[in-house]
């Protein structure tokens, strides 16, 4: 009987992994609930999970449709709501409270792309299959687009972006820019540091990970975006 009560839990333990911690550099840490839990490579990530990282410090998170999530450090990052089982409308919701992330867009922003949303302080993000950016400030936020396109939702405007452009918030007012050295980040050494990290996967729509698992392959390798 006991055996047979475990195995009616075990599918849901399963699936209450929406992602794989596939690598982290630093200080990163997960609040779940009432606890403050060290982010570790091979790490699950489960819905509502609050995802914190200190000076120095990045994690990137494959989910289970295979869309990857680069946070860079000083960043806080929430997984509000996940969806992507069969038998179910995928969805797709998360959240940066503060700092940098980049995401690769999987499968739900292929056949879901309006489910798929980020969200910032002043801002959600829509995607249409994608690779994009988004980094809070005190003072400033700034959205872009480095590949594909994504429509930013704000207050007054909505605005759609392309490859290269990124929209900023400054002084109470939403301005369009080219991406370029005003990102205040150096792009190339981003990437380096990204490359000698492992933080970013290679053909992100063909890695085959385990969908019940979320298990990674060994030997991921990694590649510069910027090149």
């Amino acid at each position: 009987m006991k055996w047979y009560i475990l195995l009616l839990f075990f599918p849901v333990i399963l699936l209450a992994k929406i992602g794989t911690v596939a690598a982290v550099s630093g200080d990163v840490s997960i609040q779940r609930n009432s606890s403050n839990l060290v982010a570790e490579n091979g790490f699950g990530i489960e819905l509502k999970d609050f995802l914190v990282t200190q000076d120095n410090s990045k994690v990137q998170v494959i989910m289970r449709d295979q869309t990857i999530i680069t946070i860079g450090e000083n960043s806080e990052y929430s997984f509000d709501k996940y969806t992507f089982e069969e038998g179910t409308d995928p969805e797709a919701t998360m959240r940066l409270k503060r700092g940098f992330f980049r995401a690769i867009t999987g499968k739900i922003g292929k056949i879901a792309p309006k489910r798929f949303k980020i969200e910032t302080k002043s801002a959600t993000i829509g995607i249409r299959g994608t690779y994009l950016f988004g980094m809070i400030k005190e003072d400033e936020e700034k959205i872009g687009c480095y590949r594909g396109t994504i429509i930013v939702y704000t207050q007054l405007v909505d605005y759609v972006l392309s490859a290269g452009e990124m929209i900023v918030f400054r002084n109470g007012k939403w301005t369009r820019h080219p991406i370029s050295k005003d990102l205040n980040i150096n792009l190339k050494e981003v990437s380096k540091s990204l490359n000698e990290q492992n933080m970013m996967i290679q053909k992100a729509q063909s890695l085959s990970i385990n969908p019940t698992t979320g298990i990674i392959p060994d030997g991921i390798p990694h590649f510069d975006p910027d090149r």
